[in-house]
């Protein structure tokens, strides 16, 4: 399970997804068959594999960088 920061991480990542979904199919979507590439292809990008553009592993990555350079 998560721990330390992690549920802000989850937290971030459920908002991320839901915008890119309203941005992708608009405000009302929801799940049809017509979606299912559409969805299939906004998951991906947060599966918990370190090449996933917005998996845990990347955030992480992401914001010790940003701590970094805005306290260091």
């Amino acid at each position: 399970g998560d721990t330390g920061w992690g549920c802000s991480h989850r937290s971030g990542q459920m908002l991320l997804a839901r915008a890119l979904c309203v941005l992708r199919l608009g405000q009302t979507w929801t799940t049809t068959r017509d979606n299912q590439e559409k969805l299939f292809e906004i998951v991906e990008c947060f599966a918990d594999v370190p090449t996933a553009p917005f998996s845990i592993h990347a955030l992480t990555v992401a914001a010790t960088r940003l701590v970094d350079k805005v306290f260091y």
